[in-house]
């Protein structure tokens, strides 16, 4: 959605060129570059040595959260179908909502047991590939922060998302109680419980950073945290993975306390991590 909000912007232009050169450029060598690393880091653990074919298929797939990199490549390679798209406010909006529609809507459904995957399969014929995927939520972006919603409505959003966020936890609890196994069975990024949860943090924060004034030091730091993020993502589960071998945060202390203790470590091990790494220029261009 912050993707969407800066690269759908019509005063800015995102040459073809520019948007391969630079940022497809950098998340695909980022990918390649991470996913060797965790690929090998996994062989030594496993084997104690390096399999040839074995790493060259890790590498290839890549660690699960670098998942991200892959969809986000696809988003630019569509950004310029999708600026012109967000040109027109009407083919805009009616975009949004046969996605949310088609996409979100059809992928609720699906989990209400067979009579909702024969209705899914059913609406899933119309074969309507063109809004399907994130899209969505690159064009809820660039609408959002273009049209500002009245306070009423923003309220309600914030309503909303609370209630996603509060049912998602009750019903997927009930449920793997239910089921006698923990699962994810309403966590899913294409769900309108996890829609609304976002367009109601996207704009709580938009609403937030606009009425703080924060000093020199605050956006010094912020402005950093913001510098380093996309490595601090990358980098994150190597430390996750190390702090799980010594227990955290499964079996240190109640998850309540292990789980917001083992993120905090993770983030600071990863921030300092990517500070010494953006110092190295080449690094810092095509990895960080």
């Amino acid at each position: 959605m912050i993707s969407g909000m800066f690269l759908l912007a019509p005063q800015k232009e995102y040459p073809i060129g520019k948007l391969f050169g630079s940022k497809i450029l950098r998340l695909a060598t980022a990918f390649f570059f991470w996913s060797t690393f965790y690929a090998v880091i996994e062989q030594f653990h496993m084997h104690h040595s390096i399999e040839g074919k074995e790493l060259m298929f890790s590498i290839l797939d890549g660690p699960f959260h670098l998942w991200f990199l892959f969809m986000m490549i696809g988003l630019y390679i569509a950004t310029p179908i999708l600026r012109e798209i967000a040109k027109n406010e009407k083919i805009c909006l009616y975009f949004i909502v046969i996605s949310f529609c088609y996409v979100f809507l059809v992928n609720a459904i699906q989990k209400a047991g067979n009579p909702g995957k024969l209705i899914a399969h059913t609406i899933g014929r119309l074969d309507l590939q063109l809004v399907a995927g994130y899209s969505t939520y690159f064009l809820l972006g660039h609408w959002l922060s273009t049209h500002p919603l009245k306070e009423s409505h923003r309220k309600i959003v914030y309503a909303l998302a609370l209630f996603s966020i509060a049912g998602t936890i009750l019903y997927n609890g009930i449920y793997s109680v239910h089921q006698g196994a923990p699962g994810e069975w309403v966590f899913g990024n294409l769900l309108p419980n996890t829609l609304f949860s976002a367009v109601g943090l996207f704009l709580f924060c938009q609403s937030f950073f606009s009425k703080v004034n924060f000093t020199t030091t605050q956006r010094k730091w912020i402005s950093l945290t913001a510098k380093l993020s996309f490595g601090i993502y990358l980098v994150h589960m190597f430390f996750l993975g190390h702090l799980r071998l010594i227990g955290l945060p499964d079996f240190f202390i109640h998850p309540l306390f292990s789980i917001p203790i083992s993120s905090c470590l993770t983030f600071l091990m990863s921030f300092c991590l990517v500070y010494v790494l953006e110092k190295i220029p080449v690094l810092r261009k095509y990895v960080i």
